[in-house]
């Protein structure tokens, strides 16, 4: 694996950060403009399907042995299906950027799981990350104006960051065995397949939503699930994970931007804090790591 950044691989690390940006306020604005979070979740995985299946034409696509369909299956519904309508739902009363800061702090409960229940470790430096991002993502939690006041809504994003937390972990050893390529796609066929009882749904969602809200759904389904993750298998494949890494860490302010030019989400002094408090908590379990890494 090389270690030199060439233009295209910084290409391909700012296409992700910005598509996975760009995410939080697409999700924002298709619940605007007339989606309901099953609904969203639904179109969103049936048109990166669609994708993927065109994809797998031109691409080797391995078919899971029969004893890994169970894992898989808890992967997708609890990473896929579950993380989206709750980010959905969570999203129906946070801002973009607030969303991002939260769902952020993946890596430490990724982190804290694979303590749990794999051989790898959190030393005292992790515990200690893991402790500052969640004081930064109880800050976030507090209503901008409002002395006493709490976003519940905040508690049901860092669900949805437990929910791909978990996902992550346990799709490990399919990964190694199979590749991303292959799990990203059937985990994805899959979860379309559990929301396809709300097609009807959709569909009536679909004739009665603004235009705007119509295609910020297709864009995530085409670029935040299917480019974005090209981008990064493309940068990963040719980079050590641990160069681009802290890249990830301008999600939530690029986030905020976006929304705040798009959509005219103004971010509170007290949620920028926040943010930067649980950003600086990922960060340091991510240096420990990676100092840890070979």
């Amino acid at each position: 694996m090389a270690d030199e950044v060439t233009p295209s691989i910084a290409t391909a690390v700012a296409t992700t950060v910005f598509i996975w940006a760009s995410a939080f306020v697409a999700i924002r604005a298709a619940l605007r403009g007339g989606y309901g979070p099953l609904q969203l979740a639904t179109l969103r995985y049936a048109t990166a399907s669609v994708v993927l299946v065109i994809w797998s034409m031109f691409s080797g696509m391995r078919v899971p042995e029969r004893h890994d369909w169970p894992r898989l299956t808890i992967c997708s519904v609890v990473g896929l299906v579950l993380y989206a309508v709750l980010v959905n739902t969570g999203e129906i009363r946070v801002n973009a950027g607030m969303a991002s800061f939260v769902i952020s702090t993946v890596p430490i409960f990724t982190a804290v799981f694979a303590a749990l229940f794999t051989a790898e470790r959190m030393h005292r430096l992790g515990w200690l990350g893991l402790a500052i991002s969640l004081s930064g993502t109880a800050l976030l939690s507090f209503r901008a104006g409002s002395k006493f006041g709490f976003e519940t809504s905040v508690l049901i994003l860092i669900a949805a960051a437990i929910a791909q937390a978990t996902q992550f972990v346990m799709q490990k050893p399919l990964v190694m065995r199979y590749g991303a390529l292959s799990v990203t796609s059937w985990s994805i066929w899959i979860a379309t397949a559990c929301l396809s009882p709300f097609s009807p749904a959709t569909v009536r969602s679909i004739r009665t939503a603004t235009a705007t809200a119509t295609s910020a759904v297709i864009y995530l389904g085409v670029a935040s699930t299917v480019i974005g993750y090209a981008a990064w298998a493309y940068a990963t494949a040719r980079i050590p994970v641990a160069r681009i890494t802290a890249f990830l860490y301008c999600v939530p302010p690029i986030a905020t931007l976006i929304g705040w030019l798009t959509l005219g989400e103004q971010p509170t002094l007290l949620g920028l804090v926040g943010g930067a408090i649980a950003i600086s908590g990922v960060a340091l379990v991510n240096v420990r790591r990676r100092r840890r890494s070979p």
